[in-house]
């Protein structure tokens, strides 16, 4: 699958469009189903599936991207960013609010309203204007992240004296939509060795795992396998105290340093 670098502006600028499509193909049949604005039961023909408040596109965007920034940076998997992207929307019913019309422009907050609403009408808007307008949103979300893997980095550097090869860390936010931290390293990082930092934003503390060359064996035989590139998917439940993995490798014996921020 292809892969991206470039600044977060220019992804937005690239991506933008693709996940304002990608939520209509998602919410499509959930808003036919519905049938009706879940805030003043109007029925129409005309309804939006709008985001429910701080799950909004460049909110879901800027929380993925904070996992793969290094220096103002973005180096990521196109596929794991739409795997991720479409994930954070489900279930539905907590990321999605089917309205009308007039309940949609009453509902979003000011400085998301014009991206909101063109997520499912163009036509009157100057789309130019609005995507220049999530550009920013998205980078100031960015840059405002109370945690990102630069930070973290930085972090980590200075408070335990640490100094960790970049290239070869692995990093995770949560997914807040389903509680889970989501990884996916090349095959070929288990030869050599590889760092894991983990963030939780809630309890405020990033967990740093060393994993020795050859101590997992062979990736594919232990973790779920990317169809698309040589790759290991790896999601762990934030509640699970063992750091397991969904297929069941534990990643607690390897966890070397808590970190409070």
């Amino acid at each position: 699958m292809a892969q991206f670098e470039g600044t977060s502006d220019e992804f937005v600028k690239f991506i933008g469009g693709y996940t304002r499509n990608k939520v209509q193909m998602l919410t499509r049949t959930y808003r036919r189903n519905k049938g009706k604005c879940e805030k003043c039961g109007k029925r129409t023909k005309k309804l939006d599936a709008a985001h429910i408040h701080g799950k909004e596109r460049p909110v879901i965007t800027s929380n993925i991207l904070n996992n793969f920034i290094q220096e103002s940076i973005i180096n990521i998997d196109l596929q794991n960013f739409e795997d991720q992207f479409c994930q954070a929307h489900y279930p539905l019913k907590d990321s999605i609010i089917i309205l009308c019309k007039e309940c949609h422009r009453n509902y979003d907050r000011p400085e998301m309203r014009s991206i909101s609403i063109i997520d499912d009408h163009v036509d009157d808007f100057d789309i130019e204007k609005i995507e220049q307008q999530e550009i920013e949103i998205v980078s100031d979300l960015i840059v405002n992240a109370k945690m990102n893997k630069s930070k973290a980095l930085e972090l980590i550097t200075n408070k335990v004296d640490f100094v960790l090869d970049t290239k070869s860390v692995v990093y995770s936010n949560v997914n807040s939509a389903i509680d889970v931290w989501w990884l996916e390293p090349a095959n070929d990082k288990f030869k050599n060795g590889f760092h894991i930092i983990l963030n939780n934003s809630n309890e405020q503390k990033l967990f740093l795992f060393k994993i020795p060359g050859n101590a997992i064996g062979s990736p594919e035989n232990v973790f779920e396998q990317r169809s698309d590139r040589v790759a290991s998917k790896i999601i762990i439940k934030v509640s699970d105290v063992d750091y397991k993995d969904k297929k069941g490798f534990k990643f607690s014996p390897y966890l070397i340093k808590t970190i409070e921020y």
